[in-house]
């Protein structure tokens, strides 16, 4: 089967870690991995010799959120913010949600993009039991980070306009505002973040 020798001739550039100016190279070969898996998920015959963790490792988290069948995937990549959009089935409905693949960490919750999830995302509820990242944030840390402002006045929004500013490139939001400050007090925003 064409897939299997894909991925196992492959298999050494996916878990090989790479110089800088091979990023793009080695991101596209595990982006192809991953789409072949994606593809084969629930298929009794994909049974790799080499690269079966990976294999396993994607049917056995797509399995735990009760998703039956993968009806389509289309590998998006550079072209966009997500790598693959995949429709799905899941409790008999069908379903669709963009994923990103990064590299770089032994598990996912130990990558920071794991975090970044759109607030307003409704297919955010695919990862159980998760608050979301934004609200947990504003809710513990933003408070401790505007009071290390102190040259302008930076007061904290509602929730409500904290999460409609989020995903704006309007220039005159309080994210951009914070990102100023954070510039300005890099050391002492920095001590906040790590005990997060």
């Amino acid at each position: 089967m064409e897939a299997i020798k894909y991925l196992e001739e492959n298999y050494k550039f996916f878990i090989a870690k790479n110089k800088k100016s091979e990023n793009h190279l080695y991101n596209n070969i595990r982006e192809n991995i991953l789409l072949t898996c994606f593809q084969n998920y629930k298929n009794v015959s994909f049974i790799p010799t080499i690269g079966k963790d990976i294999f396993d490792g994607l049917s056995n988290s797509l399995e735990s959120y009760g998703i039956e069948k993968i009806c389509d995937v289309k590998h998006i990549g550079n072209r966009s913010n997500t790598d693959f959009t995949i429709k799905y089935l899941q409790n008999g409905s069908e379903k669709t949600i963009d994923l990103e693949f990064k590299n770089g960490a032994n598990k996912v919750d130990k990558l920071p993009q794991f975090l970044q999830l759109y607030t307003t995302n409704t297919e955010v509820s695919l990862i159980k039991n998760i608050q979301h990242y934004h609200q947990y944030y504003y809710e513990n840390y933003l408070d401790q980070i505007l009071n290390l402002v102190t040259n302008i006045k930076l007061e904290k929004p509602n929730y409500e306009t904290y999460i409609k500013d989020l995903n704006t490139t309007d220039k005159k939001c309080f994210h951009l505002d914070l990102y100023e400050q954070y510039k300005k007090n890099k050391i002492s925003f920095n001590k906040i973040v790590k005990n997060l």
